[in-house]
């Protein structure tokens, strides 16, 4: 650049970008210990709070976290429970604070 050159000026805008929280859980698992589908464990990406709740047909609760990247060996304190359709409800918030609540239903396959 030549000293008679111009002088110039550069603008930048900042841009932020919010991605919506996401979740994926299975519709089935088989807790038998062979090392696949041993856990119903949510996939979540962009998510800052998360609650999980499971309960049986009869609305006692299974498995309950706060924690995404834990999820239900299909035991209840310590013993197997019984083959059969779970119900859940997971609340996510992402990271600018909007919640969202996931309701659904897994089944619990023979072990």
């Amino acid at each position: 650049v030549s000293a008679d050159a111009p002088a110039r000026t550069s603008f930048s805008n900042i841009l932020e970008v919010v991605y919506p929280a996401r979740i994926n859980l299975p519709e089935a698992f088989t807790p038998n210990d062979d090392g696949l589908n041993d856990v119903f464990a949510p996939n979540v990406r962009f998510v800052a709070q998360f609650e999980m709740v499971i309960t049986n047909r009869w609305e006692q609760t299974m498995y309950s976290s706060t924690d995404p990247t834990e999820g239900w060996d299909g035991t209840l304190n310590g013993k197997k429970v019984p083959e059969g359709l779970y119900t859940y409800r997971v609340r996510i918030t992402d990271t600018v604070g909007r919640q969202r609540n996931v309701y659904g239903q897994v089944m619990l396959l023979d072990r």
